[in-house]
């Protein structure tokens, strides 16, 4: 799986937060295993498989705003996408 096109920054009208991601700032797991998530580089991307107990899995994404001095407040967000390929194996 991939995340496309990860955000530089985060909007809010005509305001502009600046937004970072490590190495660490994703996460994936499947039910039911009892195992903690994996976690791995976002703008990389991670082969993953589905457990034998389900077709369910969870992709966690976090990442760092870093404000600048006099940032505005308000909501900020901004659109991820995520490309998953099932392989069938």
């Amino acid at each position: 799986m991939d995340f496309i096109n990860l955000p530089s920054s985060l909007q809010s009208g005509g305001n502009n937060l600046p937004v970072s991601f490590s190495v660490t700032d994703a996460a994936w797991r499947t039910p039911g295993g009892g195992t903690a998530a994996t976690v791995f580089d976002p703008s990389t991307g991670v082969t993953a498989r589905f457990s034998n107990r389900s077709n369910l899995m969870w992709v966690k994404l976090g990442g760092t705003a870093n404000p600048t001095s006099g940032q505005a407040g308000g909501d900020y967000s901004a659109d991820v996408d995520l490309d998953v390929y099932y392989t069938g194996n």
